[in-house]
C-alpha cells in the first residue's frame, strides 16, 4: 500500500464490503474516509495521537526566541502540532550546525541570561492542547534559518496522501479500524480472528505512544466487543 486510496480499499475487501473484481465507487470511498477521519479524531479526543514523520522548516527572526507551532490562526508556524523532535539544525551564509534539545528541567533549573543575544544553541519543546512551542537560547541576534525532523501529529488524512512516513503498525490498524466500523454500515463479514488482529494491532498502537505523546492510558477497551463504544474507542 502507498496511499491512503489502498488503505481504504483493503479495508472495505477486508469485511467484504467491497469486491477486489470491482471498481470503488466514489459513495464507498468517502464514507471510508470519512470513518478514518472520524476515528482519527476520536483518538484525539482521548489522548492519542497519531504520529508522522515531516521535516519542518522556517525563519528564526532577530529578537524572537519563542514560536507557536499550529494550524490555528495567529501562529508563527503553520504545521501541525509536534509530538517529538529527532534533531534540529541552524543555517547561516553556508554554516550549519545542530542545536541542543533539551528536556524542561534542563531549560528551566539552568541560569540564563534571558537579554542574551546571540546565535542559538539550545531550543526546547512544549506542548499545548492544540499547538507547540519552541523557545530557544539564546535570543537570535541575526535571521537564521531553523530546520528539524520530529514526529507530528495527524490531524486527518486525505485522498492520495502517501503512507510511507507512518509505521506500518499504525497502517495496520487503520485498516482493522476502518473494516470493524464499515462492517456494521454495510453489513459486511467482521469475524472472531478479525476482532483478535484489530485488538492487537489496537495495542500496538498504544504501546507506541510515550510520555512525549501526552501520557496515554488504556483501560477495558481491549475487553470489549465491537458496538459497545463508539469508532471502537474508548480510552479513560
Amino acid at each position: 500500500m502507498e496511499k491512503i486510496n489502498d488503505l481504504l480499499i483493503y479495508s472495505l475487501e477486508l469485511c467484504n464490503v467491497q469486491n477486489p473484481e470491482q471498481r470503488l465507487n466514489k459513495d464507498k470511498e468517502g464514507r471510508a474516509l470519512r470513518t478514518l477521519n472520524s476515528i482519527i479524531l476520536q483518538l484525539q479526543s482521548k489522548g492519542i495521537y497519531i504520529p508522522y514523520f515531516k521535516n519542518l522548516e522556517f525563519t528564526l527572526l532577530a529578537g524572537k526566541n519563542e514560536y507557536r507551532v499550529s494550524r490555528e490562526t495567529g501562529a508563527d508556524v503553520d504545521a501541525d502540532k509536534i509530538i517529538s523532535i529527532d534533531y534540529a539544525n541552524l543555517d547561516y551564509v553556508g554554516r550549519n550546525w545542530p542545536f541542543k534539545i533539551l528536556t524542561d528541567a534542563q531549560y528551566y533549573d539552568r541560569w540564563k541570561y534571558t537579554e542574551l543575544k546571540t546565535t542559538p544553541h539550545y531550543v526546547l519543546l512544549l506542548n499545548n492542547p492544540n499547538s507547540s512551542d519552541l523557545l530557544f537560547y539564546a535570543t537570535p541576534d541575526i535571521d537564521y534559518s531553523f530546520s528539524c525532523r520530529g514526529k507530528f501529529v495527524l490531524p486527518k488524512v486525505e485522498l492520495n496522501s502517501l503512507l510511507t512516513d507512518f509505521p506500518d503498525y499504525y497502517v495496520r490498524f487503520f485498516v482493522y479500524a476502518v473494516a470493524r466500523e464499515l462492517s456494521d454500515i454495510y453489513s459486511g463479514k467482521w469475524t472472531d480472528k478479525h476482532e483478535s488482529e484489530y485488538q492487537r494491532v489496537f495495542k500496538d498502537v498504544l504501546r507506541s505512544n510515550d510520555e512525549k505523546s501526552l501520557d496515554i492510558k488504556t483501560s477495558s477497551v481491549l475487553n470489549r466487543r465491537k458496538g459497545d463504544y463508539r469508532y471502537g474507542i474508548d480510552i479513560y
